[in-house]
């Protein structure tokens, strides 16, 4: 990643790249941060609702298959 530094707007349009270039564990870095310098910058803010649903930073993916948990089973249903 480049230099320490620079402005909220900055570390966005870094992170808006690296998105587009699916290099998703520098995008988050990149948000976190624009966020770091100013934790109320709406662009940002915006930016990761468009593109996460939510305006909380994801997890680092770990390359591992996801997990798919199965429903409890009632005791005695015979499944």
């Amino acid at each position: 990643m480049c230099a320490e530094g620079g402005t909220p707007e900055s570390w966005l349009a870094l992170a808006a790249c690296y998105f587009r270039l699916d290099r998703n564990n520098e995008c988050r870095a990149a948000l976190r941060k624009a966020l770091e310098i100013d934790p109320h910058h709406a662009p940002t803010r915006k930016f990761l609702k468009q593109i996460t649903g939510s305006e909380l930073i994801p997890a680092a993916d770990t390359g591992r298959p996801p997990v798919h948990l199965e429903e409890p089973r009632t005791p005695g249903s015979g499944c």
